[in-house]
């Protein structure tokens, strides 16, 4: 019972290897899955990908019933066994340094909402 809405132009072949795009967003949909199987109500994922001139734009939105961020800037899981979890975000993070990409996140009204940028 999720609404998944996903818009995407042209991406160029080649420029992001397989194995990045496939790390990247199996694991913010992962995430945004998750997050959303905890909401009462409504549940959504909205994605976009956009070919800009400096390189490819991503944008995720999914609701979300509440979000943890500790005192370094970053998230903290709300899964029960803490040592097998935080994976993901540290293999999006590495896909985004092959590429000198960023990654902003933020909570705000019952969304959780990211952008990536991955340059040329």
């Amino acid at each position: 019972n999720i609404n998944l809405e996903i818009k995407a132009g042209i991406i160029e072949e080649g420029r992001i290897q397989d194995i990045d795009w496939c790390s990247i967003l199996a694991n913010l949909l992962d995430n945004a899955i998750e997050a959303c199987k905890k909401v009462e109500g409504k549940r959504k994922i909205d994605v976009r990908i956009e070919n800009r001139s400096f390189g490819i734009m991503l944008y995720m939105e999914n609701s979300c019933s509440e979000l943890m961020i500790g005192n370094n800037g970053r998230l903290i899981t709300s899964k029960k066994n803490i040592g097998e979890h935080g994976i993901g975000l540290q293999s999006i993070n590495y896909a985004l340094e092959k590429y000198e990409g960023k990654i902003v996140y933020e909570y705000k009204n019952d969304f959780f909402r990211v952008n990536v940028a991955l340059y040329k």
